[in-house]
């Protein structure tokens, strides 16, 4: 037996995140979706807490280490203004992208060029500033997801990295 994967929500996507939820859960984590945050606090070059919008008040979220898995362009982790501006939702980081006049084009089959824009980091997936964030996904700066068709394998790959980077345990084989 196997499972194709689809257009999202796709079957095996859903048991993927039914899985590392429940994984989350166990070590005494917490999964909240469609909280935006409104305000980091920094200590130098640490994120020590996010705030969240929730229904009724603000929620501030410590954590020793933060992930960025919030998408490029598509996903809406990052915002394009009309004067051309990049803008990284959550922590306000440096976006790197193409220059303003390049996002239009009278070809509509060629791939957009806004879909390499993203969040510059080093090898261990830090963005610049900032020692506890992570940066995952097709947030990361040139990945062409779309035009390439990997950005499953790029955020599971990229998501492995950096839980790695900041002192996740091995899993072990049965």
């Amino acid at each position: 037996m196997f499972e194709v994967p689809s257009l999202p929500p796709s079957v095996p996507g859903m048991r993927l995140f039914d899985a590392l939820r429940r994984r989350i859960l166990a070590s005494a984590g917490r999964v909240q979706i469609g909280f935006d945050v409104v305000s980091v606090e920094r200590e130098g070059r640490h994120v020590i807490a996010i705030h969240t919008e929730a229904a009724s008040r603000t929620l501030r979220l410590a954590a020793n280490a933060f992930v960025l898995a919030t998408g490029g362009i598509a996903g809406a982790g990052i915002r394009a203004l009309p004067d051309g501006e990049l803008v990284e939702r959550v922590f306000g980081l440096p976006v790197v992208g193409p220059e303003h006049a390049s996002w239009f084009s009278d070809d509509p089959l060629t791939p957009h060029p806004l879909e390499v824009a993203g969040i510059e980091v080093d090898e261990q997936l830090a963005p610049a500033g900032l020692k506890n964030v992570r940066v995952i996904g097709s947030a990361l700066a040139g990945m062409r997801y779309l035009d390439e068709r990997c950005g499953d394998g790029v955020a599971l790959a990229s998501a492995h990295r950096a839980a790695r980077s900041l002192g996740a345990p091995r899993a072990v084989a049965a």
